[in-house]
């Protein structure tokens, strides 16, 4: 996996995994934004220290 230089914490690099092994796609436009694509084609932007909060409610 590669991982964006800027994803420096453990729980920041569990959260991106866990997100991508359950299919959604997360791409880096800026260094502090997230764009997520979930399973389904909904699509959303978010703060990537957002990313844990916003991974914790993925099954």
């Amino acid at each position: 996996m590669c991982y964006p230089e800027i994803m420096d914490t453990e729980l920041l690099k569990e959260s991106w995994e866990k997100l991508t092994e359950r299919g959604y796609t997360l791409s880096r436009p800026a260094p502090e934004v997230v764009n997520i694509i979930t399973p389904t084609g909904y699509s959303t932007q978010i703060r990537l220290k957002r990313l844990p909060s916003y991974a914790r409610y993925v099954r």
